[in-house]
């Protein structure tokens, strides 16, 4: 079985690394969405230069084999703790209240675009 080898092979060097670092009582600081895609949609937004709209949500999905809810996931968790906010195209760049915040979490299936409707502008970084 040659995918076992790898898999004993890392859990031996995390085992390793383990006994080898000297042990901290310091609390170890967690986030609580995903860095990988808080990285993409950053790096998104710099290359754009303006707040991302479901459509570049959408394209970032498609092009990268990701989950749009996933994405969207990730977003809401960074508004939710003041790290990115919505731009209104009305009222400009605002964050959102609990309850606006809850209409992107959709307990019984994944969020998708048409979701997404009443949220007619952009997502950017505080």
């Amino acid at each position: 079985m040659p995918g076992a080898r790898g898999f004993f092979g890392a859990s031996l060097r995390g085992i390793l690394l383990m006994t080898l670092l000297p042990p901290s009582d310091e609390p170890v600081s967690v986030p609580e969405w995903d860095v990988a895609l808080e990285a993409l949609i950053s790096e998104e937004y710099r290359r754009q230069g303006r707040p991302l709209t479901t459509e570049d949500i959408q394209r970032l999905a498609g092009e990268h084999t990701i989950r749009f809810d996933d994405i969207i996931d990730t977003l809401r968790s960074l508004v939710r703790r003041g790290h990115w906010c919505y731009a209104d195209p009305r009222r400009g760049p605002r964050s959102l209240s609990g309850e606006e915040l809850d209409l992107l979490d959709i307990a019984e299936r994944r969020i998708q675009a048409r979701d997404l409707r009443d949220f007619s502008g952009g997502w950017q970084p505080a």
